[in-house]
């Protein structure tokens, strides 16, 4: 690949880290990765039409792309087959990514090299951006609002999030980075650079920006990884298998402690100040760690109802708000650790739900393999001595560590970055030579074309959707919506967004006008929408619908599913009473404000809604 096609590859790579689409399109989490696949048929259409005469790939990559194929047909047996099919193009386009970073390794020698200047570039921007949002939320506060338009939105607490948004997710690039600057640092030539004696300390500034931002986003998970990682070297480096040249590069490495110390202590100052910063070692609460054990209970309960087929991709959370119950009770936790989510927040447990034993054993054993060749390579093969070997693993070990906790391979940006990585990492493994001929490249290049097309498509579909919710965020009536609504509810791409994010601004301006004809025209979709996912505010999104157009028999039931699901959510409590006190007043024929001594009814009480159509209440 030519030099423009390197400097396009990394500039799309870049623009996935850094563009957030939720903010101008993206309404789902399926939909975020759009631009990764638009991005891996790109890479493959450039790929085929460079006209290598021979493609180099890894044996494994073979291996997932012939059992991808087996999960196809099984998304015909899922809850919701669009979003299973959806998904497994998202593998599909993420295996495509991975064939193209080893083609590019095993073709330009210092592929993995520009990877890790990327990251070091990427990274310290990144972290510059973090380290901006901190000071705005000290000097204004936990104020919402958009700081920097489709890239940095502001914080509400101290927990830097970045362009990521989460500042889980935003540690374990974080974690990347520092791992590429201990690459840069130890192995790099220095030699003819202008930092020279003492003022070689400086190259540690940009480490110290990032330690500091990595410990200012409280990510247990992340530390728990890094320092996982961290003893991992050290273990190499007592076996005399890594840094066997310790002496020439000691000064390297204690300016590197010495940039991440100055990063620790800067936080730890920082922390005391007032207590306006969160500690690392403060405890978000025992609810967020009841949920997480509720969460991965529901996910063991759905693997082993359907332990071959699984539930389908992507269809965890249709099936976690009853599932969930059923964890709680078993586990007896309170009933706050119920939640509304959807990630299981572990991957392996996630894909045992969705995919069954064999796609949990398929992406347990991958991790295993990349752990194990690690290993082995370095202490039995003596490949210490290789610094892109080494580190094109240990900067796949994040992933795996924090995937116990979290939910990075639902992540587009990380996901795109693990793709690449990977291919760097399987590089050095075996490889198979493939020589096309003209026919299958002009098919490749086809196939690539199509593709694009087909996610375009769909993302203009997405923005069409978000277009439509913004609007009626900005006050356009249900009447001149509710034709495209009707499209949108229908179209099994957009059927989820129009159902979970525009149906409740509807039906707030019904409720707000006590229009009775709109809201039995918005009633059938509420229904569908409590029975998809079941969670306790559509069940009181339903109720409210049902009490607008007097039926205040069928608003009971519903309100009374609403508190079944989520038995502490107190509006569904509010509204269940004002139901009731109605009924009297219908009954008895007083007045329903005499039903309520001391106070009357305001709108609040019917309109209240905490949730809004929006995934809330995320255990970090």
């Amino acid at each position: 690949m030519k030099k423009l096609d390197l400097w396009l590859f990394f500039s799309f790579l870049g623009v996935i880290q850094f563009i957030s689409f939720r903010l101008w399109g993206g309404t789902t989490v399926l939909n975020q990765f759009f631009f990764l696949i638009f991005f891996s048929c790109i890479s493959i259409f450039f790929l085929f039409f460079n006209r290598y005469e021979e493609f180099r790939t890894a044996r494994v990559i073979l291996i997932f792309f012939f059992s991808l194929l087996l999960f196809f047909p099984i998304s015909f047996r899922a809850f919701i087959p669009f979003e299973s099919f959806l998904f497994a193009g998202v593998v599909l386009g993420s295996l495509a990514l991975v064939f193209c970073a080893v083609h590019l390794k095993k073709s330009h020698g210092n592929f993995f090299e520009l990877c890790v200047d990327f990251l070091l570039v990427a990274g310290t921007l990144g972290a510059s951006l973090g380290l901006f949002q901190y000071l705005w939320f000290v000097n204004v506060g936990p104020e919402k609002q958009i700081l920097i338009p489709n890239i940095l939105l502001s914080i509400a607490s101290p927990r830097i999030t970045g362009m990521y948004g989460q500042p889980n997710l935003f540690a374990l690039f974080l974690s990347l980075v520092l791992l590429g600057f201990f690459y840069r640092h130890l192995h790099g030539d220095f030699q003819g650079g202008r930092l020279t004696g003492r003022l070689v300390w400086l190259r540690a500034l940009p480490v110290a920006l990032v330690a500091f931002v990595f410990f200012q986003t409280g990510s247990r998970n992340g530390l728990l990884a890094i320092s996982l990682i961290s003893l991992l070297m050290a273990y190499f480096i007592i076996k005399g298998c890594y840094l066997t040249n310790f002496r020439q590069v000691r000064g390297r490495l204690l300016s590197l402690l010495g940039g991440i110390f100055a990063g620790y202590v800067v936080f730890s100052l920082m922390a005391l100040d007032g207590g306006a910063t969160r500690s690392l070692v403060s405890s978000v609460g025992d609810l967020s760690i009841d949920t997480r054990f509720v969460l991965w209970g529901a996910a063991l309960l759905m693997g082993f109802e359907r332990p071959f087929l699984g539930t389908g991709f992507g269809n965890f959370n249709y099936l976690l708000a009853d599932t969930q119950n059923v964890a709680q009770e078993k586990l007896r936790f309170l009933f706050e650790a119920r939640t509304y989510t959807n990630w299981a927040h572990n991957e392996y447990l996630q894909l045992f739900a969705e995919g069954g034993i064999f796609a949990f054993l398929l992406f347990t054993g991958l991790a295993l393999y990349i752990l194990k060749r690690l290993i082995v390579g370095v202490v039995r093969e003596g490949r210490g001595n290789d610094p892109a070997f080494v580190y094109s693993h240990l900067m796949l070990l994040p992933f795996f560590f924090m995937a116990f906790f979290s939910w990075p391979f639902r992540f587009a940006p990380l996901l795109a970055l693990f793709a690449v990585i990977l291919g760097c990492a399987l590089s050095h493994g075996p490889t198979i030579t493939w020589r096309p001929s003209r026919v299958t490249r002009f098919t490749f290049q086809g196939l690539a074309l199509c593709a694009c097309a087909l996610t375009v498509f769909l993302m203009t579909l997405d923005v069409k959707a978000a277009s439509l919710r913004d609007a009626l965020r900005e006050g356009q009536s249900v009447e001149e919506s509710f034709t495209d609504f009707q499209y949108l509810a229908y179209n099994p791409q957009t059927r989820y967004v129009a159902l979970t994010r525009i149906l409740p601004e509807m039906t707030r301006q019904v409720l707000e006008a006590r229009d009775k004809t709109l809201a039995l025209r918005l009633i059938p979709f509420a229904e569908d929408l409590a029975e998809m996912e079941r969670a306790y505010w559509q069940w009181l999104l339903l109720s409210r619908l049902y009490f607008a157009a007097g039926l205040l028999e069928q608003a009971r039931e519903a309100a009374e599913m609403a508190i079944h699901q989520q038995p502490v959510h107190e509006p569904a409590w509010q509204f269940l009473h004002y139901i009731d006190m109605t009924r009297a007043a219908r009954d008895t024929g007083r007045p329903v404000e005499s039903f309520f001594p001391g106070a009357v009814p305001t709108d609040h009480l019917l309109l209240e809604n905490d949730h809004g159509g929006n995934r809330t209440a995320q255990p970090e």
